[in-house]
């Protein structure tokens, strides 16, 4: 199985906040002080902007690919990044803009999105994030939906590990105070936050230290992949199916229709792209033993 391990950076367009929407928010949450609704600006999807994301896509072996914005012409370029004593290969992706919060600014974070969809469609992997069902899958809808954009298949229905909602499943944590930080360094691993953190993100970027920006997403990729290969043989240690359900399926695989037009009529209606690869596959292992 393909896994896709993600990390968006985002900042906010704090200069462009107009005093409407301040006032919105702050009636929304009037216990907070201004400082505290602009720093969480960055968290908010319709008033900030992905300007960096991650990933890394392992088949055969991982490969990190970095997406980040810039104001700089620069081209596309292979390299690799070390973490926890590995070599990482790496693909690095700029896309540029002229204007800080301009239109090309907006059109540059579009491409950006583009290119993560692009490698969604081709590749229908399972999707690995930390605390994404609640930051990043709803952020990148969003960010999406304000282009236009199709949200492919595989981010919206394919197979989703959360590894914070699967380390806290079925306990009554609030794992919303829990960082990737926090959890990696407790089984083991290097914290990706030595000299940058999160809050740092929005003055680095408007620093124009974008490269800086670029390779602190990516160390949290590397960060959540490792953490992930860690649990990855508990994730898919999962409770074997009971005899009457396997009966069950069984009797169900005989009683489809035989006629291949109406099969496929009948499947086209009920399946998506990607609960019919996930069918494909499993359907593949039992006919060739694989």
């Amino acid at each position: 199985m393909r896994v896709l391990v993600f990390d968006v950076e985002t900042v906010a367009a704090e200069e462009e906040l107009s005093y409407r929407d301040f006032s919105y928010l702050k009636g929304r949450e009037p216990q907070k002080t201004d400082r505290e609704l602009l720093d969480e600006l960055s968290l908010n999807p319709f008033l900030s902007s992905v300007v960096a994301l991650a990933f890394v896509l392992e088949e055969e072996k991982p490969l990190l690919t970095v997406l980040y914005l810039t104001d700089r012409e620069e081209e596309a370029g292979e390299g690799a990044l070390r973490y926890m004593g590995k070599d990482y290969p790496a693909r690095f992706y700029p896309f540029h803009f002229k204007e800080l919060w301009g239109d090309d600014f907006y059109q540059a974070e579009k491409e950006l999105i583009k290119r993560f969809w692009a490698v969604l469609e081709l590749a229908s992997p399972r999707l690995v994030s930390f605390n994404g069902k609640r930051f990043d899958v709803p952020f990148l809808r969003i960010r999406s939906f304000r282009y236009d954009l199709p949200v492919p298949q595989p981010f919206e229905n394919g197979e989703h590990l959360d590894v914070l909602e699967f380390l806290f499943k079925g306990k009554n944590f609030s794992h919303s105070s829990y960082s990737l930080d926090f959890v990696a360094r407790h089984f083991g691993l290097k914290s990706p936050k030595q000299r940058v953190d999160g809050s740092a993100v929005r003055r680095l970027f408007l620093e124009g230290k974008y490269e800086e920006v670029a390779k602190y997403c990516a160390l949290d990729a590397l960060t959540l992949y490792e953490l992930y290969k860690k649990l990855e043989r508990l994730v898919d240690d999962r409770e074997p199916p009971t005899e009457n359900q396997l009966r069950y399926l069984t009797d169900l695989f005989t009683k489809l229709p035989t006629e291949e037009a109406d099969l496929e009529w009948r499947l086209a209606r009920k399946l998506t792209k990607s609960s019919a690869s996930t069918l494909i596959e499993l359907l593949k292992q039992l006919v060739y033993n694989t």
